[in-house]
């Protein structure tokens, strides 16, 4: 066995009603702390009743609500919210809602306290200073962006103008993540179906992938079975409140998984598919998921047995079949003419998300040749 290391800095705080927790999280471990930011989405979150009640819980403290969050956020939203936070003087974070909430938060949290701007950092400039407090407090089972390093922002400026792409940071792990299942039974069966499907294809990807390690499998493995099992429970009765916690649970282990192993090319492909074809996240990772899953097989099963197991197969062409059909029995699209893609578009999408192999972190090479002819199977 090859040496590996793992590392999640974050504190967990787990279990139904666990929102609850929060001003007391906060006296414990930031007691100098009096004036928050708290950032959330326009709409959902108002409807559902989840930000006058998080805004209830916090009444000790100083809130100043940033509730102009949308999905696939942008450069401006971020910009506001750090103007925001520096206007009112806030010294901490505290973000509740999906992966775009989150990610805002910690694009605000890492960019008010050091220089540059954020294209900077989606180039890879390294921050030099720590960035203030962050609590995050996820309202969806899909992202992981409670416990991982990523934050995913679509530029409005510069070289990469309205381009969705991702900047990270060893630094940008939020200091606490309050994983509160009663918190996701809002969501509707469109959006329980994407976000459940993100975490598979988190799974999924993190296993195969390249810096996988023995720890990040089990938990990868384990999630893909809770996955199966429970996703179509939540999709059918959002009130079920045992499969929302299978389900948080299962995206608890999913980004335990990928955090520390990295996701591949069905994540990016999902960036510009989520961009021009207005399909959610969890959604465009897993339109292409099941057929890297087979060109893996095809040139190596043995790499994706215990995936092909989780699945409930022995044969992982059979599991491919169940894949794309688990993904179309959830009510979204598994194919990529679903979304009126066609042939001649593929090389535009191909030459925008490929990368070349000394960046892959599939198990197997893919060149371009073979890359193209995977997004012709998608079709």
């Amino acid at each position: 066995m090859k040496p590996y290391q793992y590392y999640l800095p974050t504190k967990i705080v787990f279990g139904t009603d666990s929102i609850a927790k929060l001003p007391d999280l906060i006296k414990e471990n930031f007691p100098k702390k009096t004036k928050i930011l708290l950032v959330t989405g326009r709409y959902s979150l108002k409807k559902a009743g989840i930000t006058d009640k998080v805004l209830k819980i916090l009444k000790k403290y100083t809130v100043v609500l940033f509730d102009k969050v949308e999905p696939n956020p942008t450069s401006d939203i971020v910009d506001a919210g750090i103007e925001e936070y520096k206007k009112n003087k806030c010294d901490m974070v505290v973000a509740v809602g999906g992966g775009s909430v989150i990610d805002t938060g910690k694009a605000i949290a890492i960019l008010v306290n050091n220089k540059g701007s954020l294209e900077s950092f989606q180039k890879g400039k390294e921050p030099t200073m720590e960035p203030e407090t962050l609590i995050a407090v996820p309202t969806t089972s899909g992202t992981s962006s409670e416990m991982t390093i990523w934050s995913i922002i679509t530029n409005l400026k510069g070289e990469y103008k309205n381009t969705k792409k991702s900047f990270a940071s060893i630094k940008m792990y939020p200091k606490i993540a309050v994983i509160d299942p009663r918190l996701t039974t809002s969501l509707n069966a469109k959006q329980t179906a994407s976000t459940g499907l993100d975490a598979l294809s988190h799974s999924m990807e993190g296993y195969w992938s390249r810096k996988t390690n023995p720890l990040s499998n089990i938990y990868a493995i384990n999630a893909i079975k809770l996955i199966v099992r429970y996703l179509p429970r939540a999709v059918q009765d959002g009130e079920d409140l045992e499969a929302r916690e299978k389900m948080s649970l299962a995206t608890f282990l999913a980004g335990l998984a990928f955090s520390n192993s990295r996701t591949g090319h069905p994540h990016k492909i999902s960036y510009p598919i989520t961009t021009q074809y207005n399909l959610p996240h969890g959604a465009a990772c897993t339109i292409t998921l099941p057929y890297f899953m087979e060109y893996i097989g095809d040139k190596d099963e043995s790499m994706i047995e215990e995936v092909t197991q989780a699945l409930g197969f022995d044969n992982y062409k059979s599991a491919v079949d169940f894949l794309k059909n688990f993904i179309k029995d959830l009510g979204m699209p598994n194919k990529l003419s679903d979304l009126g893609i066609e042939k001649e578009d593929l090389p535009h999408i191909a030459k925008k998300t490929y990368m070349p192999v000394e960046k892959q972190v599939e198990p197997v090479d893919i060149d371009y040749k073979d890359y193209l002819q995977i997004l012709e199977n998608a079709l």
